[in-house]
């Protein structure tokens, strides 16, 4: 039982990483530009699995161009941050042009 809660401990590291991506814009490219310095520089050292977690995340293993995985994952978390930014939902208000 101690085992599975150092494990969910842990993963709270990796949560910690993706939170700052969708509050923060230069930490997002600072993680795209070297994933493993930005994380250690947020939360420290890292489990082997986390480190496989973030590698995911910063578009280690994906199949299509990577360049294209990186703006397409950036703008998905600028989208969140737009969310949660939002004063009133729904966000953005609906589409004046739809029937």
């Amino acid at each position: 039982m101690e085992r599975s809660k150092t494990r969910t401990e842990r993963s709270k590291q990796v949560y910690a990483i993706i939170g700052l991506m969708v509050l923060d814009a230069d930490y997002r490219d600072a993680f795209f530009e070297d994933p493993h310095k930005a994380a250690n520089k947020l939360v420290g050292s890292l489990t082997t699995d986390e480190l496989l977690q973030v590698q995911r995340i910063a578009g280690g293993g994906v199949d299509r161009n990577r360049d294209e995985y990186v703006s397409r994952v950036k703008a998905a978390f600028g989208n969140l941050y737009e969310t949660i930014e939002c004063p009133t939902f729904p966000c953005p208000g609906p589409d004046p042009f739809a029937a």
